[in-house]
């Protein structure tokens, strides 16, 4: 541990010591004999930052693939919707042209039933 004076405003020391729990942070206490306070400034090193960047990364991974993965669900299930309004709008157009094609063979009064 060792101290640093602050050269703006002598009363200010900047205190900066390693904890031995995180081997990664560096911690730097700033203590102002004007305020009477102490803060506590983490700043990191190369290391933490490098290890924290993968961590986002692969989060950010994690992110974009759960997005993927429920995109390609909800095309799966529009498809399935389009796909079965196609089917009965087909049996619609069938039965049309059926009932349609067959009124020119009609008699008078004879009905036929649904083919489809």
């Amino acid at each position: 541990m060792y101290s640093h004076v602050n050269k703006d405003d002598d009363r200010d020391i900047v205190i900066y010591q390693r904890r031995p729990l995180n081997e990664y942070q560096q911690v730097h206490n700033r203590i102002s004999h004007g305020k009477h306070r102490t803060k506590r400034l983490v700043v990191e090193n190369n290391d933490n930052r490098l290890k924290k960047f993968r961590w986002d990364l692969n989060r950010l991974r994690s992110e974009f693939t759960d997005a993927v993965s429920k995109l390609v669900n909800h095309m799966d299930s529009h498809h399935e919707k389009v796909e079965k309004q196609l089917k009965m709008f087909s049996k619609t157009i069938q039965r049309t042209t059926v009932a349609s094609g067959l009124d020119q063979f009609r008699r008078d009064g004879e009905i036929f039933p649904n083919v489809v």
